[in-house]
């Protein structure tokens, strides 16, 4: 079954169907508290749960999973083990679970890793002089390379 059908059949099941629960990994502490507080806001969203590195991350994800968890925002660098290799064991592990790789770093040449590594999507947090994003993008297979070189 494909992954994304898997994922709509879990959300179908779950006792909260409207509700996305999520799981943030940042090895930031207040970009996570600031993170869950903009989340909140929405009726729909739920943070179940925080991590701040991928070991961290793949112990929530099994202590969730099934059921109790519909999404990951994971960050690209963190100590400990980074976004890649969580987002890899964690697709490796539940291909229905969506992972969204969140950076604000620049990406250059390693923009296809979040692709490669299973992340369902992948969005940049840097903004321009101006505040406006630089790159928010729902497939990374989209970033234009311009825009991979200019983050």
């Amino acid at each position: 079954m494909d992954a994304s059908i898997q994922r709509q059949e879990a959300r179908r099941m779950s006792p909260h169907p409207d509700v996305l629960r999520i799981l943030i990994v940042d090895d930031h502490a207040l970009f996570r508290r600031g993170l869950r507080d903009v989340l909140e806001e929405e009726q729909d969203l739920e943070v179940v749960a925080e991590a701040a590195n991928g070991v961290e991350a793949l112990r929530r994800v099994r202590e969730l999973r099934p059921g109790r968890l519909d999404l990951v925002l994971m960050d690209l660098d963190m100590p400990t083990m980074g976004g890649i290799a969580a987002t890899r064991q964690i697709v490796a592990e539940d291909p229905s679970l969506a992972v969204v790789m969140v950076t604000g770093g620049r990406l250059g040449t390693r923009r296809p890793e979040p692709v490669q590594a299973g992340a369902t999507s992948a969005v940049c947090n840097r903004r321009t002089d101006a505040g406006t994003p630089r790159c928010a993008c729902s497939n990374p297979r989209d970033w234009p390379s311009a825009a991979a070189v200019d983050l």
